[in-house]
């Protein structure tokens, strides 16, 4: 049984005894269903949408979602409904990002963080937050761009759905933008502009149908509460700067820094990380004219699990796939660690990514866990307290500096073990347990013996001609020996 299977089995249980014996935490919910009511009941004025925490500020498809949910719940006052639905939404989340890592070839003990958070369990069924639902359908976005091998050689890309659902999970939580620069990136290096324009347009159709009864009613107030984005959080709630004065954190100049700071880094990222990854296989490179063309480099290592024993056409499709997984992760990461405010429901947004992203950098596993347990840290405990800003932020930087400088992308990992596997006519082809890098031909050990040591026959007939050209070319020729030429 493979470990993603069993951890997942586990996972269930432990989550439906949470349910059982874990009291509910009031938090969101009812703001949620008070503000889907007001919609339900025939206002389409945004700004006259709210609940008990304040006005709706979140776009149209958070409204149709717990719609549904208002009516499965029994007009939101069955909890324990909504808890059992968003323990499937927590485990079907789960399942497919074990699939990123498990189709990377990464090893368990990589995964075995994921499973330590009280936190995200707590987030999901004991929460109930919005950010759950904008989550799933992102990894969903991510599963059907990455794509899955075909028998041809080329990827099976879903760009189209794609696209739509991750245009759906903006439409819930703006915070998937996050992922948009890694998005655009990889639609550049793997479709033609022609594609690139009809996915850009999926995304802003769906956007208009979500939102369109409220457009059609008042598209200003829409526009302005549904994708507020100069709203400022109250630093009581936030967990990544809670050592900084409220006049600072609240200062203009602050939150124009941090932005610069993430635009810079977003660049730094795809000069040396993004563009030396390749993100098609051989056979999709040869049909397909992207806007950005691949350079062939060797694809991340990582620290993987299998008996290496690999293709190169398995090779390609593993490295086309984890350098576009990664790219999404590292792109969303990079927006977090510059954000102005972290509440802990934002966790959701990049826990689950924070061991992959760390496996194809040059950290050692002492430092990915150090890395991993101090942002761990920030937002498990509460209150929020200076400390615990300090120590996630200590993580933070620590994750920015192996992701922007001690990539892997170009190099195997030291534990990844290379195979060689004899070809017809004595050519073997490289191999390695990891992402194995671009194909390449060499000469297997046994057949370099054999050509370094020929038959008596051939070195005889190659050795005359040589000692009669060595003949030739003296300048003072000896005489030729009598009977047959010893070879040397």
């Amino acid at each position: 049984m493979r470990f993603s299977t069993f951890a997942l089995a586990v996972e269930t249980v432990v989550v439906a005894g949470i349910i059982a014996c874990v009291p509910y935490t009031e938090i969101d919910w009812k703001a949620y269903m008070e503000e889907v009511s007001g919609f339900l009941g025939g206002q389409l004025n945004y700004r006259k949408l709210g609940g008990g925490t304040g006005p709706l500020v979140y776009p149209g498809g958070f409204v149709w979602i717990y719609s549904v949910l208002y009516y499965f719940t029994k007009l939101g006052e069955d909890i324990q409904v909504a808890q059992w639905i968003f323990a499937g939404v927590y485990l079907g989340t789960l399942a497919l990002l074990l699939r990123f890592y498990t189709n990377a070839g990464l090893s368990w003990k990589v995964m075995l963080p994921l499973f330590i958070s009280k936190r995200i369990r707590s987030l999901y069924v004991l929460r109930l937050f919005n950010d759950c639902w904008a989550m799933l359908f992102l990894v969903i976005a991510v599963t059907l761009i990455a794509g899955s091998p075909a028998r041809d050689g080329r990827r099976v890309r879903n760009w189209v759905l794609g696209c739509f659902f991750y245009s759906f999970a903006v439409s819930i939580k703006m915070n998937v933008l996050l992922f948009a620069p890694g998005m655009l990136y990889v639609m550049l290096r793997t479709l033609p502009l022609l594609q690139v324009m009809g996915c850009l347009c999926v995304c802003a159709a769906l956007q208009v149908v979500e939102g369109f009864p409220f457009l059609l009613h008042d598209y200003e107030a829409y526009v302005s509460k549904g994708f507020e984005l100069d709203r400022i959080f109250t630093q009581r709630w936030s967990v990544n700067y809670q050592f900084l004065d409220n006049a600072t954190f609240v200062n203009p100049r602050f939150g124009t820094a941090l932005l610069a700071a993430t635009v810079a880094t977003w660049v730094l990222v795809w000069r040396t990380r993004w563009a030396k990854r390749t993100y098609l296989t051989s056979a999709e490179a040869t049909a397909l004219r992207p806007v950005l063309r691949d350079v062939p480099h060797p694809a991340p290592g990582a620290t993987v699990d299998g008996d290496g024993d690999e293709t190169a056409e398995e090779a390609e499709e593993r490295a086309a796939y984890v350098a576009t997984v990664l790219t999404f992760f590292e792109s969303n990461l990079i927006g977090v660690v510059f954000a102005r405010t972290l509440h802990y429901q934002f966790y959701t947004w990049f826990f689950f990514t924070i061991p992959f992203v760390l496996s194809y950098t040059a950290f050692p596993r002492a430092f990915c866990l150090v890395t991993f347990a101090l942002i761990r840290q920030g937002f498990e405990q509460y209150p929020p307290t200076p400390l615990t800003s300090m120590l996630l932020q200590g993580g933070f930087a620590l994750a920015l500096v192996a992701v922007l400088f001690l990539g892997r992308d170009s190099a195997s990992s030291p534990s990844t073990k290379i195979q060689k596997q004899p070809q017809a006519g004595g050519i073997a082809l490289a191999k390695t347990n990891g992402i194995a890098p671009s194909p390449t031909l060499e000469v297997s050990k046994e057949e370099k013996k054999k050509m370094k040591t020929p038959s008596p026959r051939a070195a005889a007939s190659i050795a005359q001609p040589k000692t009669k050209r060595a003949q030739k070319d003296s300048p003072k020729p000896t005489a030729k020996p009598k009977g047959k030429e010893k070879v040397k």
